[in-house]
């Protein structure tokens, strides 16, 4: 009875999980990892969700990768082609027939071009990816602020790790 009466008061211990935090653009996303798993939690204006993938399945090799000009030059050219669209419909017979249509490519060609200036900055990330070469998350590279960097080089040295020790295991799906 006294062992029983101990045991009840004894708060098991748990290991804190390693986490990091970032922006990315209007969202706000936590990775974490335990033994096991890795987790996602993104939040922002339109909702939140989450998302989970067992470490076994995981590379050990994170990736880095930054944005590239090619999907810059495809959204400049759409905005240009939807501008001109718009120039030649607000200057032809149509446009009295459909009054709304050129300010419609207008507004296309708009939100085009401003993808485009948003894409002008280069963005940095490490690539968590898949056994097979998909990419699953990514963590978003800030070098302006120093502390935040030391803290994503732990984040994703641990990861490794803890990826490596997760395929050191055997897992058995039972049917």
């Amino acid at each position: 009875m006294h062992n029983s009466a101990l045991r009840s008061k004894v708060t098991p211990i748990v290991p804190e999980k390693p986490s990091f935090s970032f922006k990315d653009g209007v969202e706000s996303v936590t990775l974490d990892f335990d033994s096991r798993y890795l987790f996602e939690h993104r939040s922002g204006y339109f909702g939140s969700n989450s998302n989970v993938w067992l470490l076994h399945d995981l590379s050990p090799f994170l990736t880095p990768q930054s944005t590239t000009h090619d999907h810059l030059k495809s959204h400049s050219l759409t905005a240009l082609s939807f501008g001109l669209a718009a120039l030649i419909v607000l200057f032809s017979v149509i446009n009295p027939l459909l009054p709304l249509l050129a300010p419609i490519l207008a507004l296309a060609s708009f939100t085009f071009a401003s993808y485009t200036l948003i894409g002008l900055k280069r963005k940095y990330w490490i690539c968590v990816n898949s056994d097979d070469g998909m990419i699953n998350t990514r963590i978003k590279i800030d070098n302006a602020d120093h502390s935040k960097m030391a803290s994503r080089q732990l984040f994703e040295s641990k990861l490794s790790e803890a990826i490596d020790a997760a395929k050191q295991k055997e897992y058995y799906y039972l049917d």
